[in-house]
């Protein structure tokens, strides 16, 4: 359990960065589209309601990204993330 909880956690720090990187406002609502691995999937899902409240996600999708997102890719802990927001 502690170790999904520390996937999620890090899954939170790569969209944050994401959201910086991209000069989104601090308040911005946004719709987050994830492309992971099974067991980074798991902890995202299992720590969804907290992952939300800690982006500022309107949704947290598992599909395909919108066209002109802006894309982040990262590997941590053994699992790969690719991950794309979009103000809500």
């Amino acid at each position: 359990e502690l170790a999904r909880e520390g996937l999620a956690r890090e899954f939170i720090r790569r969209v944050q960065d994401l959201r910086k990187q991209t000069d989104f406002e601090m308040a911005a609502r946004v719709r987050v589209f994830v492309e992971a691995t099974p067991a980074l999937q798991e902890a995202i899902e299992a720590y969804r309601d907290y992952v939300m409240s800690e982006v500022l996600a309107e949704a947290l999708l598992f599909e395909p990204f919108p066209a002109g997102a802006p894309v982040g890719e990262d590997e941590f802990d053994g699992e790969k993330l690719r991950v794309a927001i979009q103000k809500a």
